[in-house]
């Protein structure tokens, strides 16, 4: 902590680090691809300006109808017979550039296989991470069950069954979710506390020393979450909140409320009240949140 009027800064790190699932091979050709799509876009359109000045100082009319159609071919991105291409230097370009792009296609095809396995490893990596496990097991269990089947499918010499392969869309959620700081599948957050200097480590690199853990209990929620209705002597005062508690329900007609009520001899009640009159008002009155008595 610094006593200085330097801005004060608060770093959060989710200690599960974040990793591509894609596979480093599949992108680096699906980037070849993009290039060369792009080349034989650019080069058809060329082409286009200069097949129409062609077309319009053809007399012939057999010759024009044949670059009519080379033209229409090349615009539409289809192959076009060899006998339609002319000795013209861009329509060679274009016609190269067509073909470097499609061995690109069928080379992207042929990472698939390596890359669905190694993309599947990863995840599979991903998911054995001890705190996402830990997160997945409280928040979603049955999610948690079906990853380490997944898990177990992956590290197997068999293919992945196809029942477990349906189930690879919702995993890749919930890691993708685990990465981000504000998901509740971040088990663990790392706050710290930091005065920025120009000669300190960037906030890209951030320095691990010593832990020192801090334990805290938000009695508000606690209560919230636990009790019933309020039950302490004493009269409400204009900031009192008022609010329904999580353990309270309506009917399925909306006539009657069911709430929990502690006991004197420690134990928890659940009773009923129509909603009608004051009760209708106080639960219409707190149905989008809290509520001031005043």
């Amino acid at each position: 902590m610094s006593d200085t009027a330097e801005p004060l800064w608060m770093l959060r790190l989710n200690p599960l680090r974040r990793r591509r699932l894609a596979d480093p091979g599949l992108l680096a050709a699906l980037r070849t691809l993009d290039g060369a799509t792009t080349e034989v876009r650019e080069l058809a359109d060329r082409c286009s300006d200069a097949l129409y000045e062609m077309i319009g100082a053809t007399t012939d009319r057999e010759a024009r109808g044949q670059l009519i159609v080379l033209r229409r071919a090349i615009h539409n991105d289809t192959a076009p017979r060899p006998a339609l291409l002319v000795d013209h230097p861009l329509v060679g370009r274009w016609w190269e550039a067509r073909q470097r792009r499609e061995a690109h296609a069928a080379d992207v095809v042929g990472h698939y296989p390596r890359a669905v396995d190694a993309e599947r490893g990863t995840l599979a990596g991903l998911l054995g991470d001890e705190s996402l496990r830990h997160s997945m097991t409280l928040v979603a269990p049955e999610a948690a069950a079906g990853a380490e089947r997944y898990r177990a499918a992956v590290a197997a010499a068999e293919p992945v069954p196809t029942r477990l392969r349906k189930s690879e869309r919702g995993l890749v959620q919930y890691v993708t979710r685990a990465m981000v700081r504000t998901s509740p599948m971040a088990r663990f957050t790392a706050i710290g506390l930091a005065v920025p200097v120009p000669e300190g480590p960037g906030p890209d690199a951030p320095e691990f020393g010593r832990v020192v853990p801090f334990q805290g209990l938000d009695r508000v929620m606690l209560d919230y979450v636990l009790g019933g209705l309020h039950t302490a002597d004493g009269d409400l005062t204009p900031d009192t909140l008022l609010q329904l508690p999580p353990t309270a329900d309506l009917s399925a007609e909306g006539d009657l409320l069911y709430f929990l009520q502690p006991g004197a001899d420690g134990g928890v009640r659940r009773l009923s009240a129509k909603v009608t009159g004051a009760v209708g008002l106080l639960v219409a009155a707190v149905a989008v949140g809290p509520r001031r008595v005043a």
